[in-house]
Order: structure tokens, then sequence, then C-alpha cells
């Protein structure tokens, strides 16, 4: 067999160009997301929630400690300064969003509960006019209103009435309780993020968040019914959630913001929820349903518009573009 090596190196140059791709990045992201939800999901029903999240920032923090130690060392003095928005950032979006959408799905489907972090973007327009003084438009007040009708019309699984009766899934109540923290932790990170490490600030907040959520832990622990037994497969799980959504799709996340820019980028967290639908329906046997569907097409659709209407009024810097990973 002959190898024709130039054309080889012609492959494996393009397969370098393919891999390295920002929108392949953006891809693998919203699908390593879209895992934490199904994986999660699965998990719950073996493991206490907060358990989980404890272990998987504590393994993510192990991981991600040898990339951002030094970025800790070197602005010592700007985060010792900004401890109150480093304590708020790991509260919000490492403690309570992680622990509290884990907790949800012991109630709701992952399919639910991502269709409810959908709506993420919309909270951060309406916390952001709260407290930052932005302003919005009628454009963003129509997307603002309509993702709000389709977080409605999901809760209520497209009736009505359940309003009237207060009859509500508990854990959609809570995934909606857990995108406000993601909500309140986008905010301070646009206040705050332009003056700190990103990412000595993401492992700062890894181990504060984690501290926060000890004594929590150690409650579900002592207060088990029966002891914790995990299969060979849940180990597995752990590392997923531990590896996957949260180094490495935030390695990919960033790299690809920074390539193609934040506007381009929001269009592939809608993925999330598509790559969630599969892995539901494939892996947990999960059903779509029609409030599902409608339901989601509201929440994108006004994800769309407040976010079109923000985009054409500012330009955002890339020295500016700081996410961490979150789900």
């Amino acid at each position: 067999m002959v190898i024709d090596n130039e054309n080889f190196l012609e492959g494996l140059i393009k397969l370098r160009k393919v891999i390295s791709s920002p929108y392949l990045l953006l891809v693998l992201a919203a699908l390593f997301w879209g895992g934490n939800f199904s994986v999660g999901k699965a998990l719950v029903s073996v493991m206490p929630p907060v358990t989980m999240s404890t272990i998987r920032w504590s393994v993510s923090f192990l991981l991600f400690l040898p990339l951002a130690y030094r970025d800790v060392s070197n602005n010592k003095e700007t985060l010792r300064r900004n401890w109150k928005a480093v304590l708020g950032l790991a509260v919000t979006g490492i403690a309570m969003f992680n622990a509290l959408a884990y907790l949800s799905m012991e109630y709701t489907t992952s399919i639910n509960a991502s269709l409810m972090n959908a709506m993420a973007p919309v909270v951060i327009v309406v916390l952001s006019v709260i407290y930052l003084k932005d302003r919005f438009n009628a454009v963003q007040l129509s997307g603002i209103l309509l993702s709000i009708a389709g977080v409605i019309w999901i809760i209520t699984r497209g009736d009505i009435s359940r309003i009237i009766h207060f009859s509500f899934n508990p854990g959609d109540l809570i995934m909606v309780v857990a995108v406000s923290a993601w909500g309140a932790y986008s905010v301070m990170m646009k206040k705050f993020g332009g003056r700190l490490p990103g990412r000595g600030t993401f492992l700062l907040t890894m181990l504060v968040g984690i501290i926060c959520l000890l004594p929590f832990t150690v409650y579900e622990l002592i207060t088990l019914e029966s002891p914790l037994v995990l299969e060979p497969l849940n180990y597995l799980q752990l590392a997923y959630i531990s590896v996957f959504p949260s180094v490495l799709a935030f390695l990919c996340w960033n790299k690809g913001l920074l390539a193609v820019g934040p506007s381009k980028a929001s269009v592939y967290l809608n993925l999330i929820v598509v790559f969630v639908a599969l892995f539901g329906i494939i892996f947990l046997d999960e059903r779509l349903y029609s409030f599902q569907i409608i339901g989601g097409i509201l929440v994108v659709a006004g994800v769309y518009l407040s976010n079109r209407a923000g985009m054409k009024k500012a330009s955002v810097s890339r020295r500016g573009i700081k996410r961490a990973s979150h789900l």
C-alpha cells in the first residue's frame, strides 16, 4: 500500500483546520453543556444534587488549577480588592446555579430544565436594566414578554388553568430560581469582569463555590436514608460532568467566542436545547411534548429579539468578553 505523502499532509492540514474551527468549538461547547443536563438527570437519581455539584466542581478545580494558578498568582492584589465580586460570582454562578439545576431534575425532565435555561439571556437583559441601568427598546421588551410567555406555557404544560390552581411542577420552579441566579452571576460579570483576570477569577470562584457547598453536602450525606452506592457507570457520569461541561466547554466557548464575536456565538447556545432533547429521547426515554415545542419556540424567539436589538446598539470589545462554564 503506497501513501501519497503530499495528499496525506494536505489531509492533515484540512483536518486541523476543521478541528480548530471556532464554529466547531462553539458546537462542542453547546454539546458538552447539553450533555450536562442529560447526564445530570441520570446521575441525580442515585446521588444527592448538592453532593454531585460539589464533586463536579472539586474535580474541575483540580483539572483547571495547572491552567490558571499563575493567573491567580499574578493578580493577587486585584482579586483581593474585588473579593466581594468574587464571592458574589462564586455563590450565584458556581454554588447556586448548578446545585439548583441538578435539584430541579429530581422533579422535572432534562428537556424542561434546558428550556428554562434557554431563557437566561432574557433574565440577564432584565437584571441589567434593574441593576446596571441599561435601557431596552420596544423590540427587546417584546422579546422579554415572548420568552416569559414561553416559560409560562412550559410550566403550565399548555394549561393556563394551572396558574389559577397554582399547580406546577416544583422542578420547573426551582429551575427558574437557578436561571435567576445565573442571571445575577452574568450581570456581576458584566459589571466587574473588565477588571478581573478571566482564568484566575474562574478558578477562584470554583474554590469559593466548593466551600459554600460543603455544609449542604455534609447535611445531604448524613441525612441519607441508605448508604451511597455507585456503579461503574456513575463514576463515568461524574467524570463527564466534571470535565466536559466544566473545563472543556469553558475553553471551547471562550476560544470560539473570541474568534467570531458574541453576536454570532450566542446563536449556538440554542443548540443546547436541541442536544438535550436528542439525548433525553435516546438515552433517558423522555418524550418531547407539543407544549415543550411551542414553549421552546417562544423562548428562543424572545431571546433572539431581545439580544438582536441590543447587539445593534453596542459593539463589545474582545477584551471585555468573559464567560465561564455554567452548565
